[in-house]
């Protein structure tokens, strides 16, 4: 619709609110002056009416719009670090007015809105939110009194890098004008009635906001905003959690807390999927219904899971259920039951993270491959297991031989074989059985790739190069290369000429060791079913 610069010298927006109307857009810039500026965004220009002022020294958290204001211009105020200011239009220029604490303790302002006036007057009083959970209320410029609202919840960094409390960051006056919503840390909702110009008691009683899959914590609000014309009304948590509240309080979106690294579907049951972040939570989905079936923490950063491609039969209850791995930074990897989350194995063998982590198709196997350049070939065993978990891991082999991380891993078919990618993109196969690099090619004829996932292959990539590449890949293999001369807009092919020696036993693999070859899934860039890039 818009797009409005600023001065790259602003660094940052730190906060913006529309006026009631509309036309106006008011926002605060991360310079080191926390410059406000108000712009008629509409035109077609963006015109810049004038600069508002400067804050300057006091960090703005957020910036909200007076709805009851008499004023043509109309009013907003701007809070943060232990101020409150008021920002009225005198004559050409708008000009800010700072509040006094006056007798109250000056504490930081994390929230702020503007309550409708007493019948008669001309401006109503303002409330604001404190970390430590109390509510302020303002009149005339001045704090005028101190109400306790919630409790402080949880410490938390705020952006300008100072430890606090959540404490109220939601205020919200519904669309009547007669009731203000207060969300805190402790994960309440409480009703105020503000329908005679003051903040008055509370008319509801509070509701309280309780996650079923959360072991321990409560959620502490972020957001609020209410439905015109009913009680239901929005909330958005420090959890990622969207909330609809009315009688029964319900979650409409889950969310990470943390960057998500990895997503993979169930083998056999469709709409169920998992999600791992590093938020060390693992996530189990219903697709169907887009509902969260179970959660658990595994106490790590997580950055890739996968499940067993069939179920293992659990000796202490008598179920059968899929196993999950998942693998994290710090080379911790654990795997834990898909019905109950509960832990079945741990281990770290590994000082750098995980990047990829597979179950065998024949489930005896798990291999894992990390940032150490190494993979571990973990064996399971059933005849040997323990009565508390039904099942023994332990590390058969590791893997060495990858000049750099180790980005995908591929099973065959028959669970005999593992393909390797890393970040040399190099290309290595490697026997779960001993842990050793299998160098020639004629091991791998007839075999079926069962998880064909591996991002680049050698000899798998027919290879089409524009003529710009070509002194590049010159240059670096140290081979003469001839082209074809084409039309401009025609593939240029590339035709390596080296030994004849060489010549023949590229061939040779490139027939024994990728053609006619299927994998489980297909993870390795470039692979054999790709027949070339075209420009």
């Amino acid at each position: 619709v818009a797009r409005i610069l600023h001065d790259p010298e602003s660094r940052a927006v730190v906060a913006c609110a529309f006026s009631p109307d509309g036309g106006r857009l008011v926002t605060v810039t991360c310079d080191n002056s926390h410059t406000v500026t108000l712009w008629n965004w509409r035109t077609p220009d963006i015109g810049k009416l004038l600069p508002t002022g400067k804050t300057v020294g006091l960090a703005v958290y957020g910036v909200v719009w007076n709805t009851f204001s008499s004023s043509a211009d109309g009013e907003f105020a701007t809070y943060g670090v232990k101020h409150l200011k008021l920002w009225n239009k005198v004559g050409p220029r708008w000009q800010a007015r700072t509040c006094k604490f006056g007798t109250f303790k000056m504490d930081n302002i994390v929230s702020c809105a503007f309550l409708p006036p007493k019948p008669g007057d001309e401006g109503g009083p303002i409330v604001t939110g404190t970390p430590k959970g109390d509510i302020y209320v303002w009149r005339n410029g001045a704090c005028a009194r101190q109400v306790a609202a919630h409790k402080p919840g949880k410490q938390i960094i705020t952006p300008d890098g100072n430890v606090t409390f959540s404490g109220v960051r939601c205020l919200r006056v519904r669309a009547d004008g007669k009731t203000l919503l207060s969300g805190g840390a402790d994960g309440i909702i409480h009703s105020w009635d503000v329908s005679q110009g003051k903040l008055g008691e509370q008319i509801r009683t509070g509701i309280s906001l309780e996650l079923p899959h959360m072991t321990k914590g409560i959620p502490a609000l972020k957001a609020l905003d209410s439905m015109p014309g009913s009680n239901t009304f929005i909330v958005g948590t420090d959890l990622c959690d969207i909330w609809e509240v009315d009688e029964s309080p319900d979650v409409l979106i889950y969310g990470h807390t943390a960057d998500l690294y990895s997503v993979c579907f169930h083998p056999t049951k469709p709409p169920i999927f998992m999600s791992a972040s590093e938020s060390s939570r693992v996530f189990l989905w219903n697709a169907d219904n887009r509902a969260l079936v179970r959660s658990c923490s595994v106490g790590f950063q997580c950055r890739v899971a996968n499940f067993s491609e069939t179920p293992f039969y659990a000796a202490f209850n008598g179920e059968m259920s899929h196993h999950i791995a998942v693998g994290g930074k710090m080379g911790r990897i654990i795997v834990i039951d898909e019905l109950t989350l509960k832990p079945i194995f741990r281990d770290k063998w590994c000082v750098s993270g995980i990047e990829d982590v597979k179950f065998s198709p024949n489930n005896k196997f798990l291999a894992v491959g990390s940032h150490d350049t190494y993979i571990d070939v973990y064996r399971i065993k059933t005849e040997f297991a323990e009565p508390a978990s039904g099942f023994v891991y332990f590390r058969a082999h590791r893997c060495s031989g990858h000049s750099s991380t180790v980005t995908h891993l591929d099973w065959s078919s028959d669970s005999s074989v593992i393909v390797a990618n890393d970040q040399a993109c190099e290309l290595l196969h490697w026997s779960p059985h001993t842990g050793e690099q299998s160098r020639h090619g004629h091991l791998f004829v007839g075999y079926n790739e069962y998880s064909p996932t591996c991002a680049r292959g050698r000899y798998t990539t027919k290879g089409c190069y524009t003529r710009s590449s070509l002194a590049r890949r010159a240059m670096k293999f140290g081979r003469r290369i001839v082209t074809e001369a084409h039309k401009p807009w025609a593939p240029h092919y590339i035709s390596y000429k080296p030994l004849k020696r060489d010549l023949e036993r590229v061939q040779k693999e490139v027939t024994r060791t990728q053609r006619n070859q299927t994998w489980q899934t297909f993870t390795c860039t470039l692979g054999f079913p790709v027949m070339g890039v075209w420009k």
